[in-house]
């Protein structure tokens, strides 16, 4: 193929010639709409040529001359011809001579001059009598002698008139050139390097438009030499002067992965079927150009996927580009399609098996000669592989669908499932549509349905190998039956072929210490092929290209986590196992979750579940997970303990059971629990609250605390079993010491102390700091003591009388022998400095006591009983109303 383009027309479809061997001669045809369509010239070559040809290359010269060259097979001599109509029609064959295979041709686009290359090392080169004709005769010059081509000694002409050679020795790749038209040669210089491209081959090459500029291509291996055992990789090099005395050559890797796994075949398909043939799956076929940035655009083969080479492009997109510029950065054409991952065509377009890792283009069934387009049961569309569970382990299942079944099983017919596990460097290519793993070095296996003559079925498993340099080679595949597949089926109604095989067979078949295919395994090299074995044209047969991957189902795994674990019962538990993962794409999941309390399993196919315990005890719930190929997890497990419904007992303020220090008073208010609460003033540091209680074996018990707030709140520590919990603060922002707040939002003020052990704890509230409020205690799986503190609060008096300035209000208190101490507080309705004063029943006054800010606090002890008075005292210059309180701390 070539293409002439017309400077003095851009933008207008040029000339595209192509040719086709058909061995009698090469065919030609001729594009002007850019290759939608042809006019075919089925006589090509024979029209002015010799018949029975091969190794046909073309090149232009101008817009619309096109010079054929090719070499007859025997003798061995080259040719060439050209066209003066695009491509189409040819003139009479010029002899160049025996130059052995022919390499490459290519015009000087100033002049005319022809450059020939054959494998002998050497360069022909044609000079046109005159102007736009073309060269009758052909000077063979000698550049690099006899093997030196490898495969081909191929020639380019630059656009200064340089011409240059690129061929491999067998090892390394070199490049030489001529300024006088072929006549004299530079040394050779040597394009590859480095212990990555050891052995170097297949070379070919590309003129820039900067002068001494050129782009090389090859293939390259660490291996020592072409041998079974090389793995190929595609380089790269570039110069932008190579002329100078000492040029500068760079050289990159092309292909991300190993392109080839086997040697490379340097003599082309065998003639005789008996005589040993190399690997020629690469097809000989390389080409390097430059698009307008000056980046090299390179289309390589390449069958590390495959059953055998298809066509690869790579374009540079960094450094610099042979114009001399660095290579910018590369901008996705706003008309191409959105990219997508998965195998190319895509399953949807071609009406494949959903999720198919392997796609095949509809209607590409052949005969031996003719590519049908119609539905045919052997016209593949897809393969998708699976697994699924069974008693004896994994099931690896493979499954192909075709266009067209028919209404019954064609006879002798082959459908065949190719697949590679250990493949070195398995994983996904990074556009996502075909698998980087060098099939041909990795543990190759196939799944086989077939009918007989008469219809009968078998499902068979086996080996697959490459062949390397064996007779009849040429880098097919020798298949082996290992054994009969775990089941098969094929369903007209889905036109699918599925079988099934084990993965223990699998792994029976291996080498030894070869890893086993399990969990997690990635299978590259995913193609198929699909024959009918009858005699003549009617045979038909399709293949397909290497697909993506597909990794072996792993279990999932579960994740169960629950809220609350520990409660009162009835308690409700809320299960989520969203947590739970698959590492298999595509993958669903069913949740099976056991409460463990005895109740029914439940299966479904959301990952949250709520539960209610009834009963008391401790439970391991579970949760086991199953993919939608069956396989399922092991469980994950969390512990709920359910706890008896605690017995809680209640203990009002006024509630003997409580011990209290002196300085407590009992007032009654409506906004209280039971319509009272206890209240301290001042700063006593030695006065104090406490109960103590006992939490029953087995049993985990609490104590809440309930109080109140007002302006006038201080602060108390509170301890349990003499470990400090922290300090309560009694100031809120509304009430009053006589009537404080006890709730906020509806919710009673309160601290709860939990999880206390069995065994005997007590309860203080100590270091009280001005007025400190309790409203009651509550413990839960606890019991208050039995026996009553032996002193405590007695009676609580109160008063609220206007008191004038300077004037007193005095109230009596009969003490019985039993009074210990007693606490006299005084809060009038501003803030007013008051006093204090009580005096015994012999009128003396025991303890006078000043207070500012409205508040008087008189603590006293007793050692008679009698009459006593307390005077309130107003110090102030204006009326006001004090509420007091006097309790006396009484024996019991």
């Amino acid at each position: 193929m070539a293409v002439g383009f017309d400077p003095a027309a851009p933008g207008q479809p040029p000339y595209l010639a192509f040719s086709s061997l058909v061995l009698a001669n090469v065919s030609t045809a001729r594009s002007t709409d850019r290759g939608a369509t042809f006019t075919k010239n089925p006589a090509g070559s024979t029209t002015g040529g010799i018949p029975v040809d091969d190794r046909q290359w073309m090149e232009f010269f101008g817009s619309d001359s096109v010079y054929l060259l090719y070499r007859t097979v025997s003798p061995v001599i080259a040719y060439v011809q050209r066209s003066n109509d695009g491509g189409l029609s040819y003139g009479p064959a010029r002899p160049v001579g025996t130059i052995g295979q022919v390499g490459g041709i290519d015009v000087d686009q100033h002049d005319g001059t022809v450059y020939v290359s054959g494998s002998n090392g050497v360069v022909a080169v044609g000079i046109p009598p005159a102007p736009g004709v073309e060269p009758l005769t052909y000077t063979v010059y000698n550049v690099a002698g006899s093997g030196n081509a490898n495969i081909f000694f191929t020639t380019k002409v630059a656009d200064d008139g340089t011409a240059y050679v690129c061929y491999s020795n067998g090892r390394s790749v070199f490049v030489k050139y001529s300024r006088n038209k072929g006549q004299t040669w530079s040394p050779a210089i040597r394009i590859s390097d480095g212990p990555e491209t050891a052995t170097s081959l297949l070379p070919w090459m590309e003129t820039g438009p900067v002068p001494g500029s050129i782009g090389v291509v090859w293939y390259g291996t660490t291996a020592t030499s072409n041998s079974d055992n090389s793995d190929w990789k595609v380089f790269f090099a570039q110069s932008l002067d190579i002329t100078a005395p000492t040029p500068t050559i760079r050289q990159a890797e092309v292909s991300p992965h190993f392109i080839h796994g086997s040697n490379i075949s340097l003599a082309g398909l065998p003639l005789n079927p008996m005589q040993p043939s190399g690997n020629r799956n690469l097809l000989d076929y390389f080409q390097i150009g430059f698009d307008p940035t000056g980046a090299a655009v390179i289309a390589f083969t390449d069958d590390h996927n495959d059953f055998d080479g298809h066509t690869y492009v790579a374009r540079q997109i960094s450094g610099p580009g042979v114009n001399g510029a660095n290579i910018p950065s590369p901008v996705e054409g706003t008309s191409l399609p959105p990219n997508t991952s998965g195998p190319k065509p895509s399953v949807e377009s071609v009406g494949g098996i959903p999720g198919s890792q392997v796609t095949d283009f509809r209607h590409d069934v052949r005969t031996s000669n003719t590519a049908l387009d119609i539905d045919d049961p052997f016209d593949i569309l897809s393969i998708k592989y699976a697994t699924e569970s069974s008693a004896n382990g994994p099931v690896l299942v493979a499954r192909m669908k075709v266009s067209d079944l028919g209404p019954i099983v064609p006879t002798n017919g082959t459908w065949r499932i190719n697949f590679t596990a250990n493949a070195p460097g398995a994983q996904l290519s990074p556009t996502g549509d075909y698998n980087l793993g060098l099939s041909d070095r990795g543990d190759q296996f196939f799944v086989r349905a077939a009918t007989d003559a008469t219809g009968s079925l078998s499902y068979v498993y086996g080996t697959t190998l490459r062949r390397h340099f064996v007779a009849g080679g040429g880098g097919g595949f020798d298949y082996t039956d290992v054994g009969t597949a775990d089941s098969g089926s094929i369903d007209l109604a889905t036109d699918t072929i599925t079988v099934k095989v084990g993965l223990s067979k699998l792994n029976s078949a291996l080498a030894a210490g070869h890893t086993p295919i399990g969990p997690g395994s990635i299978l590259a090299g995913l193609r198929g092929s699909a024959f009918s074995s009858v005699q003549g044209n009617n045979a038909r047969s399709d293949s397909t290209r290497g697909g993506t991957q597909y990794i072996i189902n792993s279990p999932p795994a579960a994740s169960l986590t629950a809220n609350p674990t520990s409660g009162y019962a009835p308690l409700a538990v809320n299960f989520d196992g969203s947590g739970s993962t698959d590492p298999d794409p595509g993958d669903t999941l069913t949740y099976t979750f056991d409460f463990g309390d005895g109740s029914p399993r439940v299966t479904q196919s959301t990952a949250t579940i709520s539960h209610t315990y009834n009963q008391p005890g401790i439970f391991t719930a579970s949760l086991t997970v199953q993919d939608s190929s069956g396989f399922s997890s092991s469980p994950a497990t969390v512990s709920i303990t359910v706890n008896a419904l605690p017995q809680v007992t209640c203990l009002e303020d006024n509630d003997p059971k409580i011990s209290y220090s002196n300085g407590w008073h009992l007032v009654q208010t409506g906004n209280a629990s039971d319509g009272h609460f206890r209240f301290h003033s001042g700063n006593n540091g030695r006065d104090f609250a406490s109960i103590s209680f006992t939490v029953p074996s087995g049993r985990v018990g609490a104590i809440t605390y309930y109080f109140a707030k007002s302006p006038k709140g201080g602060s108390a520590e509170i301890f349990i079993d003499g470990t400090s919990m922290g300090v309560v603060n009694y100031r809120g922002a509304n009430g009053s010491n006589k009537s404080p707040e006890f709730s906020s939002g509806g919710v009673p003020y309160q601290l709860r102390f939990g999880q206390l052990a069995a065994g005997q704890h007590i309860f203080e509230l100590k270091n009280l700091s001005d007025s400190v409020y309790i409203d009651g205690i509550c413990l839960e799986s606890s019991t208050p003591p039995s026996v009553v503190p032996p002193s405590g609060p007695g009676q609580t008096t109160s008063s609220s009388p206007n008191i004038g300035p300077g004037q007193d209000s005095s109230s009596t208190l009969l003490l019985g022998p039993e009074v210990r101490e007693i606490s006299v507080f005084a809060e009038a309705n501003a803030n007013i400095p008051l006093r204090l004063i009580l005096i015994d029943p012999t009128g003396v006054s025991l303890q006078t006591v000043n207070g500012t800010n409205g508040v008087v606090v008189l603590n006293a002890s007793v050692i008679q009983g009698g009459l006593y008075t307390v005077k309130v005292v107003n110090l102030s210059l204006g009326s006001v109303q004090v509420w007091s309180v006097t309790t006396p701390l009484i024996n019991r």
